[in-house]
């Protein structure tokens, strides 16, 4: 069977700010896709680019050129991992970035396009923050609430992560190392993606309360949000 997961629960601004990009059903096969929401209103488009068998996570690189993608695509096996791919918005394949052994669920750059974080599977989920001009110096985060979950750069040195809040899943921001945890959204029913918008001003999450994924739009700390999708 084909490998799906649930749509709208991926996000990335772009890099000018002014759209939101999240996945979509491409077809009744099960297929997904990519498409960008604009965040002053008007007519949603679908991104360059082909569909995929799995959307885990995707961030915009921050010339504008593309995406980099945690996903399968469907022109590839289902027997291979996930892998890091770069999506051009220009043209219509993505390309391979990484193809080895692990399973990458995340991935997320930084405003200034010089570090990413990474979230990956061997034995257990690890985050993985590194140097883009040096990916070989690198800190791996032990800290439960960034390890289990998504994460997203919330401005220099710091992270934005799930963390479970009694019976709902909030937001916090944490230090890249994994210390200084401080709440930002708690009131939401299950938060499963998030974006800060380059400028840093602007958050975007999706909250689900059923029976669908809903993108809201708030300022940096998580207040006034507005719907822009159901």
């Amino acid at each position: 069977s084909k490998k799906d997961i649930s749509v709208r629960c991926n996000l990335a601004w772009s890099a000018d700010g002014s759209e939101v990009f999240t996945s979509e059903k491409a077809d009744t096969s099960g297929q997904l896709k990519i498409i960008a929401i604009p965040t002053a209103g008007g007519p949603i488009r679908n991104v360059a680019g082909g569909t995929w068998q799995a959307l885990m996570d995707f961030t915009s690189m921050v010339d504008g050129s593309g995406l980099l993608v945690a996903g399968l695509p469907s022109a590839e096996s289902e027997n291979r991992n996930l892998n890091i791919w770069f999506q051009p918005l220009n043209a219509p394949d993505p390309v391979s970035i990484t193809n080895d052994l692990l399973f990458y669920y995340q991935v997320s750059c930084n405003q200034s396009g010089t570090k990413l974080a990474l979230n990956y599977y061997t034995t257990k989920r690890i985050l993985r923050v590194l140097d883009i001009s040096a990916p070989g110096k690198f800190v791996d985060v032990s800290a439960e609430v960034v390890a289990n979950g998504k994460v997203a750069w919330a401005g220099p040195g710091r992270l934005l992560a799930n963390q479970q809040v009694g019976k709902r899943m909030g937001l916090v921001k944490i230090k890249a190392d994994g210390s200084g945890i401080t709440p930002v959204v708690s009131n939401e029913k299950y938060i499963s993606q998030m974006a800060t918008s380059p400028n840093g001003q602007n958050l975007a999450y999706t909250s689900y309360s059923g029976p669908d994924f809903t993108i809201y739009l708030a300022d940096g700390q998580g207040n006034a949000p507005r719907p822009i999708s159901k």
